[in-house]
C-alpha cells in the first residue's frame, strides 16, 4: 500500500503497522511490482498536467525504481504527460497524452517497449484505477471497465451509486447556544420584545424570554434582520 505525503512515498502492511518510508528522493504516485521489490512511479508532482498538449519542462513522467538500491529505468517518452502508474503482472499501465488525448498505454517490463490500450477515446481519461483483472477508468464522468485478459472495453451499464464520506465535522448536524453566536438585535418600538439575529436564523423574544422562530420561505439566500415596524408588529429581513 502507497501514501503519499510532501513527495515522499510510505509502505504499510496490508495488516496495518507502522509507515515505512521508502528510500526514493522525491516521489509522488506509485505501483508497486507483484513481488514487491520494484516500484512504477511519478517522480515528482507537475502543476500543469491537466494543461492541455502542455510540453513544457515540468511533464509529467513515470520512472521504475529497483528497492532498495534505486535503480531507475525510465517508460519511453518524447516529453508527453504520462501519470497513473498500475503494475499488473509484467506490465506496468498508465495515462499518457502522448498521442494526443489522455488514454490508457501499457509498458512491457520485459519488451521495453510501450503500445496503446484504448485507441480513439471519446474524451480523455481523467483517472484509472487497476483491480483483479480490469482496470476502471473515468471519462468526464461516465466510468468504463477495460478487461486485461480479453483486451476489450465497456462502459459500465449500471450507474454505479458512490458516495464520498469528507472528514468535515463543521457541517456535522449539531447543537450550538444561539447566545453565544448573535450576529445583532433590535429592540421593538414598545420595549416588551427583542429581535435576536443568530446563525442565520430570526428569533424573537419577550420579556419572559419565550423564543419563537419567525416563519419565512427558505431559500439560498441569507436572511438578515432590517428593522421593526413603528407598532411592532411586522417584521422585515433580506
Amino acid at each position: 500500500m502507497v501514501g503519499c505525503n510532501d513527495e515522499r512515498l510510505f509502505s504499510v502492511r496490508s495488516e496495518g503497522g507502522r509507515a515505512m518510508e521508502l528510500p526514493l528522493p522525491s516521489a509522488v504516485y506509485g505501483s508497486f511490482s507483484p513481488d514487491g521489490k520494484r516500484i512504477g512511479y511519478v517522480p515528482f508532482y507537475s502543476r500543469y498536467l491537466w494543461w492541455k498538449r502542455y510540453r513544457g519542462g515540468a511533464t509529467s513522467r513515470i520512472w521504475i525504481a529497483d528497492l532498495p538500491d534505486c535503480r531507475i529505468e525510465k517508460i519511453p517518452r518524447d516529453n508527453s504527460n504520462d501519470f497513473s502508474p498500475m503494475w499488473v503482472d509484467n506490465r506496468i499501465y498508465f495515462l499518457s497524452d502522448r498521442n494526443g488525448p489522455i488514454s490508457l498505454f501499457a509498458y512491457d517490463v520485459t519488451t521495453k517497449k510501450v503500445a496503446g490500450v484504448i485507441h480513439n477515446p471519446e474524451s480523455d481519461i481523467l483517472s484509472a484505477s487497476a483491480g483483479p483483472g480490469a482496470i476502471v477508468y473515468e471519462t468526464f464522468g461516465p466510468l468504463h471497465l477495460y478487461d486485461i485478459e480479453t483486451k476489450k472495453s465497456n462502459r459500465l451499464a449500471n450507474r454505479l451509486a458512490i458516495r464520498v464520506s469528507s472528514e468535515m465535522p463543521e457541517r456535522e448536524p449539531r447543537s450550538v447556544k444561539a447566545l453565544d453566536n448573535l450576529s445583532g438585535m433590535r429592540l421593538s418600538p414598545t420595549g416588551d420584545r427583542v429581535l435576536i439575529e443568530a446563525r442565520g436564523e430570526l428569533n424573537m423574544a419577550t420579556l419572559l424570554f419565550a423564543q419563537q422562530p419567525l416563519a419565512y420561505a427558505r431559500g439560498s439566500v441569507q436572511r438578515r434582520f432590517r428593522a421593526a415596524t413603528a407598532r411592532g408588529r411586522v417584521r422585515n429581513y433580506l
